[in-house]
């Protein structure tokens, strides 16, 4: 007889998985940081706008029609005249003046009767406030500059002290000693005024005196002489008299 076949053998039960190793423990992480704050985006400043020039001052009949609207042409023609006179030609000088005080005695003193007016109402128009009487120095009235006077040349002076014992000097129609001469002569004493002077002989003008008016004379005839200047007769005159009164001293 057969023999019983053998069992087969059971399978073997499949193997668990080893449970993984643990880990070995390691340094803790550092805690992640805060994220940093984000400050809000600034916004540019927008740049300066560049100053204007500084407008020209207005010009002094115009600030006169803003300050006094009311005022009639004639009116502002006179205050505007009577400032230029007393040396304010522009904005710029009437706004100094009113800083400086005494603008209004400075007009009254022009003639111009609503002086303390205007000048109240300019203070209004440019802000500024007027010193009060006495505590600033009036604004001068600037004096016209007087014109230097021509200078007159002073005339030449001669006396004739020659032609006594001939009953006066011969006088000639002209420099040339053989010019034509006169009838009438230039008696001693008179005084005559230089025209012209050519050497020895001179063209006179009469001062005073006896004879022809005008005409040509020698003042000097060989070391002789004949005419004088004024100018040393007076001081020869002066000297004489000086001399008597030291005689008369003595």
């Amino acid at each position: 007889a057969e023999a019983p076949a053998e069992p087969a053998p059971a399978e073997p039960a499949p193997a668990r998985a080893a449970a993984p190793a643990a880990a070995a423990p390691g340094p803790k992480a550092a805690p992640p940081r805060a994220a940093a704050r984000e400050e809000p985006a600034r916004t540019p400043a927008p740049a300066a706008e560049a100053a204007p020039a500084s407008a020209a001052p207005k010009p002094l009949g115009t600030v006169l029609r803003e300050v006094r609207p009311q005022a009639t042409a004639q009116d502002l023609a006179m205050a505007k005249s009577k400032l230029m006179q007393i040396g304010i030609k522009s904005t710029d000088d009437l706004l100094g003046a009113l800083k400086e005080g005494g603008l209004a005695d400075s007009l009254a003193g022009a003639g111009l009767a609503t002086a303390s007016d205007l000048v109240q109402a300019c203070a209004g128009y440019f802000g500024v406030t007027v010193p009060a009487r006495g505590s600033a120095p009036a604004r001068a009235k600037s004096a016209p500059k007087a014109k230097a006077a021509p200078t007159v040349p002073k005339p030449k002076l001669w006396e004739i002290v020659g032609g006594a014992d001939t009953g006066g000097l011969r006088v000639r129609k002209a420099a040339d000693k053989n010019a034509e001469a006169m009838e009438e002569k230039l008696a001693c004493g008179a005084v005559v005024e230089e025209l012209e002077l050519v050497e020895s002989r001179l063209h006179y003008k009469k001062h005073r005196g006896v004879g022809p008016e005008e005409g040509w004379i020698l003042v000097d005839l060989k070391g002789r002489e004949l005419a004088r200047r004024v100018d040393d007769v007076e001081e020869e005159k002066a000297e004489e008299a000086a001399a008597e009164e030291e005689k008369a001293e003595e």
